[in-house]
């Protein structure tokens, strides 16, 4: 392993310890990018400050100024973790106060159902800034229009996108001035000038907001309510995005998706695109009541029904392949429709649960009332299984992980951005290193290497834990890339065969 590698891991992610650094390397077999983005996913934060590690300041060097897309990423992630999670004493953002807010107290048709509780709602946002987290100060992760501000209002009849159809890439090229010199037809000396498109020489950070750029082209200034409308009017389906400044994987789909042209192409035909901050005024009708209590589910995308405000399809976790991301935008499509003659596919997504303390008091006896009716019900239905005399056996489901088996699977070859490196690891210290297909492998074949590759596991029982602590057995039949285990670290432990 090259020393170069350990040394810029160790500069870029402030770990002092070579071992931390050799170990993320070789889990993402080489790749340095791939292993500073598994440092910070596992926890690189908590590692550091476990360990007692200074905190990298300002003062840190920066990253080679490479032209490459890699370089950037790296680059990136050490600026954000400065901008969000190290800043010093001194630069202390200081939120400015809110503005005074006019208030619709009138009951109106709200998205998908009333919001706030007896006879209220959420006033509607029409401010393009509410789109925006304003409680941390602008920056290459927290871009907002630059020809807007706090007290701009928007037009119902103006158009919905922040950019014109076409990409502007205005900040990227400029027109100069170049003189010419050719012969004309007879021979003389001709001089002129003339107007060359070029790029423009940026800085550094320039280019990084460039390429961490929202996608304003395909975005609507709209909020929830507004887009609903918006959306029923011209047929379209509503697609809204959540994120979080402060976290990378936030970024990389701003980056790695929202720039691809085909998926920008096919969101302007067929959605009412949204892309609000978690924190965001905007944001909030959303959060409570579709229940996104949890960061840890960001970058959250779903696809809204804007008749019924039904959430049919969502991705949480991840950064879709622009590719995969398609194929499922187009199996979707080809699935559903807004025609309300034609029937959708049933969407296995639980109801959201209401909460009675914002409910009327004419809406609380209706729920009472048919919470009795269910209970009566199932009641009744028990009381009519007829008896045999004998005691009836109870039929249980089967135990999901008895109907894991131990098979082998080949290890497949390195295919960047299909296939994944995952650690698995004991509580005695071993572990296995291993490639999946991310888009292919099920959590289930993770479950059946196990058995068959390492020693001791194959008649026995255990669990399988993400650095989340949560328990992998309940998604056996997910992908890799659906189950968020990309690049992971999971921990494995051998159950007591007395404990049932």
């Amino acid at each position: 392993m090259s020393e170069g590698k350990v040394d810029e891991f160790m500069a870029i992610t402030g770990a002092d310890d070579a071992a931390i650094a050799t170990q993320f390397i070789e889990m993402a077999d080489g790749n340095l990018n791939t292993a500073i983005s598994l440092f910070f996913e596992n926890g690189g934060a908590a590692l550091l400050s476990s360990n007692n590690t200074p905190t990298p300041s300002n003062s840190t060097p920066m990253a080679p100024t490479s032209v490459d897309s890699d370089a950037d990423a790296q680059l990136a992630e050490r600026l954000q973790r400065e901008a969000y999670q190290q800043q010093q004493p001194d630069q202390d953002y200081v939120r400015p106060p809110d503005e005074a807010r006019h208030e619709v107290l009138t009951e109106t048709s709200g998205f998908p159902i009333s919001y706030g509780g007896i006879g209220g709602r959420f006033e509607p946002l029409h401010r393009v800034n509410d789109m925006f987290d304003e409680g941390r100060p602008e920056s290459i992760f927290n871009q907002r229009l630059d020809d807007t501000n706090t007290n701009t209002y928007i037009n119902d009849n103006s158009s919905d996108s922040l950019d014109s159809e076409e990409e502007n890439d205005d900040d990227e090229y400029e027109y100069v001035e170049e003189p010419v010199i050719e012969l004309d037809e007879d021979g003389n000396i001709k001089e002129y000038t003339k107007l060359v498109r070029k790029p423009k020489t940026i800085s550094k950070e320039q280019k990084l907001a460039l390429l961490f750029r929202p996608p304003f082209s395909i975005m609507s200034k709209l909020d929830l309510d507004a887009a609903k409308q918006k959306a029923r009017a011209k047929q379209k389906w509503i697609m809204i995005n959540i994120q979080d400044s402060g976290i990378f994987q936030c970024q990389a789909l701003n980056r790695d998706l929202w720039s691809s042209r085909p998926v920008k192409t096919i969101i302007k035909e067929n959605f009412v695109f949204l892309q609000y901050q978690y924190e965001s005024r905007n944001a909030q009708p959303y959060l409570q009541f579709y229940h996104l209590n949890n960061k840890d589910d960001l970058p959250h995308i779903a696809i809204l029904d804007p008749i019924t405000g039904e959430r049919v399809k969502q991705w949480n976790r991840v950064v879709p392949i622009p590719e995969q991301f398609i194929s499922e935008i187009n199996e979707f499509l080809a699935s559903f429709s807004l025609d309300p003659k034609v029937p959708n596919p049933t969407v296995n997504e639980p109801l959201p649960k209401v909460d009675p303390t914002t409910l009327t008091e004419e809406q609380q006896m209706e729920l009472a009332i048919k919470e009795s009716l269910n209970n009566n019900s199932s009641k009744s239905n028990q009381e009519e299984v007829p008896s045999t005399g004998e005691e009836q056996k109870r039929v249980q489901e089967p135990d999901p992980f008895s109907t894991i088996e131990a098979r082998v699977h080949s290890e497949p070859p390195n295919k960047p951005g299909i296939t994944t490196r995952i650690q698995i690891r004991t509580g005695d210290g071993s572990r296995l290193v291993r490639r999946f297909n991310a888009l292919e492998d099920t959590v289930r074949t993770i479950y059946e290497v196990i058995k068959t590759e390492m020693d001791g596991f194959a008649d026995s029982r255990f669990t399988l834990n993400d650095h989340q602590r949560e328990d992998l057995i309940d998604k056996l039949n997910m992908t890799i890339a659906d189950a968020g285990l990309k690049n992971s670290s999971l921990l494995l432990e051998k159950l007591d065969p007395e404990i049932e």
